[in-house]
């Protein structure tokens, strides 16, 4: 299972001194962006190549608040279905591993304007397939 760690910023915080409910969303964007980019895909360059990662379908479910000096741990697994790709994440509270928000996200790949039969998802699984046989063989 793929980790990014971080820290809540106080321009994150609403009026209740917890994190604003949308800010989750950046963190689930900021947690696939390094996803991709530890497998050798960096959304820029996809961009330029005219391949675009879109949401398709996006479900969070809210547990707990964040608070402002909380470390923010954002987990993450994906796998292909059809031309998309599932991301199941979590975010918890460092300190006590706390989940506060569990998220599905669906992701399409758009290539000049039309949804592709999300090829570029099959690179993708195999590069994870070959990274995770790599730490299990060591």
């Amino acid at each position: 299972m793929f980790e990014v760690r971080f820290a809540v910023r106080e321009y994150e915080i609403d009026s209740q001194g917890v994190v604003n409910h949308a800010i989750y969303v950046n963190y689930l964007e900021h947690a696939r962006s390094f996803f991709l980019r530890a497998h050798g895909f960096e959304y820029g360059r996809l961009v330029e190549q005219g391949l675009h990662l879109m949401v398709a379908h996006m479900s969070l479910d809210f547990r707990e608040a964040l608070r402002s000096g909380d470390e923010v741990v954002v987990r993450l697994s994906a796998r292909r279905a059809g031309a998309k790709l599932h991301f199941h994440q979590q975010i918890l509270r460092g300190a006590d591993q706390r989940v506060c928000v569990t998220a599905t996200t669906h992701i399409v790949c758009v290539q000049n304007g039309r949804v592709t039969r999300g090829d570029f998802f099959e690179h993708l699984i195999k590069d994870i397939e070959n990274k995770l046989a790599q730490e299990t063989a060591e």
